[in-house]
């Protein structure tokens, strides 16, 4: 998984992307590729609130105003029928919920291919009209 992120370097094999050999120096070059990671150990920033990290992440990638990135986010949970307090502070939030937010977040940059590694371990039970997006 870290070295089709770019993380780790590749010293031997290929990696095909849609049928085209690839390398990646590091995951923000993963990343413009249109390949994304939801870590089990999470990449937010525990003080700002689930909008604000969101924002941050989008921004990272393009200019996106805070506005859009709101926008764009309730979308996302919305069609997966998350349900995630935009105004919360992240470290405010139960571990489960905080795992949505990543697969929220790394959904946000419409990636072609996404990562798991091992997501699920510390969501909380989701009902069942949801439960298809794990």
């Amino acid at each position: 998984m870290r070295i089709l992120y770019g993380e780790i370097k590749q010293t031997s094999g290929e990696i095909l992307l849609q049928g085209r050999k690839v390398s990646f120096r590091g995951p923000w070059d993963a990343m413009r590729n249109g390949i994304n990671m939801v870590y089990q150990r999470f990449s937010l920033i525990p003080t700002l609130t689930v909008a604000e990290n969101f924002h941050l992440y989008l921004s990272s990638l393009s200019k996106v105003s805070a506005e859009e990135a709101r926008g764009r986010a309730e979308s996302v949970m919305e069609r997966l029928r998350f349900k995630v307090p935009l105004d919360s502070p992240v470290e405010e939030l139960p571990v489960g919920v905080q795992q949505r937010v990543e697969i929220v977040k790394v959904l946000l940059s419409k990636p072609k291919l996404i990562i798991l590694d091992e997501p699920t371990s510390v969501l909380t039970h989701l009902r069942a009209r949801s439960s298809s997006v794990c």
